[in-house]
């Protein structure tokens, strides 16, 4: 487990989540009060904007990150969730 409030995200992990999730913009989390202080909506961002927010502030993450193996599972949606629990399973 690493702790992104004391030990930020390396541009490595960053790059390692997007190759997961397909886009940065898919890594942020909209609903965060960092975030909600912003006059942009998620989907209103550019590419490198995202990346520039993963790397300010771990707030802009979206959470649960779960790594296994090398691949990145990140956020609660069910579908993440049962990724997740297949990849679990299939060792």
């Amino acid at each position: 487990m690493i702790d992104i409030k004391s030990s930020p995200l390396t541009d490595l992990q960053i790059e390692e989540m997007r190759e997961s999730a397909g886009t940065y913009k898919a890594l942020i989390n909209g609903r965060s009060t960092q975030f909600r202080t912003m006059d942009k909506k998620p989907r209103d961002l550019t590419e490198s904007e995202a990346k520039e927010l993963l790397k300010k502030h771990y707030a802009f993450l979206k959470r649960p990150v779960i790594r296994i193996d090398q691949d990145y599972f990140v956020g609660n949606s069910k579908k993440t969730v049962e990724e997740a629990k297949k990849k679990l399973s299939n060792g």
